[in-house]
């Protein structure tokens, strides 16, 4: 929907069968925004979405957000995703967060082929995921896990809490 939201809403938004086709030099991709800085998004839900392609070469993709900057994610949804091919750095609902939070979000889907896959996120720093739980079914992956794929605490502060994940 938008390229970059920059200091913007995204609120009270359904969207139902979305496809998401990602090209070998994307940078960030996300249904709502591929990124967002200071922004808020709220109440929007995604449902049997069509995330296809191949990744290779670029940074980060999300069901919602590709990357995020100091934005906040508040009661979104992507259900029922489908996310086929090698799409590698792929979060649920956002693909790199950094200085963000989400709360009260939920993630379920497949994953056929893949690497760094988090049910929420891919990447994340000093950032916060608070109430979200995730159930996906992984085939193949590489580097997958149920919330955080990679969460980068060593010298910044990130917080989970009240997650959990079935996948």
């Amino acid at each position: 929907m938008f390229g970059v939201l920059h200091h913007g809403t995204v609120k009270n938004l359904q969207l139902q069968s979305p496809t998401l086709n990602i090209g070998d030099n994307n940078i960030d991709m996300g249904i709502i925004a591929n990124s967002a800085q200071h922004g808020t998004i709220e109440n929007v839900h995604i449902y049997d979405a069509l995330i296809y392609g191949n990744s290779g070469n670029s940074n980060h993709v999300g069901g919602i957000l590709g990357q995020g900057e100091y934005t906040e994610i508040n009661a979104v949804s992507m259900l029922r995703a489908e996310e086929l091919y090698e799409i590698n750095n792929f979060g649920g609902i956002v693909g790199y967060m950094n200085s963000c939070k989400i709360n009260a979000s939920v993630a379920s889907g497949s994953m056929d082929y893949g690497k760094n896959f988090g049910g929420i996120a891919s990447h994340v720093c000093c950032s916060e995921i608070r109430n979200a739980h995730t159930d996906f079914a992984l085939l193949f992956p590489q580097k997958a896990a149920g919330i955080v794929a990679t969460l980068d605490g060593s010298n910044f502060s990130a917080t989970i809490e009240h997650c959990y994940s079935t996948s």
